[in-house]
């Protein structure tokens, strides 16, 4: 009898470490087709957003408006979570794409993360491509940062009000990289190794254009905090 449990536990043993390799290679196979589909996704809209740019530049409006309809479509079909039901909420469409774009690659750093919106938000107080280029910089700051980190969370908000809309985005980031708050908005500057450290320096130089459009950065328990705040006029 207890050679026959033994054989029994030896055999459960082998089947469990079968099963927990099988589940790991799903896994990792789910995690490699995420990854696919956010390049995908990437691709595929700024092949979008290059036909929309050429239909315009060559006066074809309806060409142009045809466009903007199947890429709001094309939206509603790849969206489908919560987050993007979330990031509907907020126009014109390539702030959406952008924003949209990141959470997949958020999601697929396996970042935890949450995004709220309050309400149906359009930018106009400031230029798109300068709104997306903004966008860009801050939401890759704060997931190359928040990779660092044991526990990585980034938390993204953009909340309007009568008078100003603001875009606050918080990730913490690995302890033992000590941020200098004076330096940080220097050419160059960088907490990371090979690390061109533009990013914000590009940021300081894009809001400066505008003066109803500020930025801060701070520190706040052991998160790093980043606010665009634009002024409603």
């Amino acid at each position: 009898m207890i050679y026959l449990s033994s054989i029994c536990l030896f055999i459960y043993h082998i089947y469990l470490a079968k099963l927990e390799k099988k589940q790991a290679a799903s896994s990792h196979h789910q995690e490699q087709n995420h990854i696919d589909k956010v390049n995908s996704f990437k691709h595929d809209y700024k092949g979008l957003l290059l036909s929309l740019t050429t239909y315009i530049e060559q006066n074809k409006t309806k060409e142009a408006l045809d466009l903007l309809a199947s890429i709001t479509d094309y939206s509603n079909e790849r969206l489908k979570d919560e987050s993007c039901k979330t990031i509907k909420n907020i126009q014109p469409i390539p702030v959406q794409s952008l924003l949209a774009e990141k959470i997949k690659r958020i999601n697929a750093l396996k970042i935890h993360y949450s995004l709220a919106i309050n309400k149906d938000i359009y930018i106009t107080a400031i230029a798109t491509l300068d709104y997306i280029r903004c966008l860009d910089i801050i939401l890759n700051n704060a997931i190359e940062a928040a990779q660092s980190a044991r526990n990585p969370r980034i938390d993204i908000s953009i909340i309007q009000t009568n008078e100003v809309i603001t875009l606050t985005v918080k990730n913490n980031f690995e302890a033992s990289n000590k941020v200098d708050l004076s330096e940080i908005n220097k050419k160059n500057f960088s907490t990371k190794t090979d690390h061109q450290g533009i990013g914000l320096y590009n940021l300081a130089k894009i809001t400066h254009k505008y003066e109803h459009v500020v930025y801060s950065i701070s520190i706040q328990n052991n998160l790093f905090v980043l606010e665009l705040t634009i002024a409603l006029e």
